[in-house]
């Protein structure tokens, strides 16, 4: 039996110091089976931020909501589109 796959949607607007900090619990959790959603709001590449300050994992996922500043709402719907728990 798979474990089921839990998403973490993380809407992000002008967090890049902040964004790291939530990454870096989310790896550190006991549960292997998961993937992180981080939705841009704001038209940052966050993978390259996280990629410069040395976190990278293959459950990281990055989207974009191709626009700016339409809100956490937006961000979160964007994800839930994209996740494969819902697939």
């Amino acid at each position: 039996m798979t474990p089921e796959l839990v998403s973490v949607i993380t809407p992000v607007f002008g967090g890049t110091e902040t964004l790291s900090e939530c990454v870096k619990s989310v790896l550190q959790q006991s549960r292997v089976h998961w993937e992180m959603l981080i939705v841009a709001d704001d038209g940052v590449d966050h993978a390259s931020e996280l990629d410069r300050q040395g976190i990278a994992d293959e459950r990281l996922r990055f989207l974009d909501t191709g626009e700016y500043r339409r809100g956490p709402n937006i961000a979160r719907n964007v994800g839930l589109r994209l996740d494969r728990c819902a697939a």
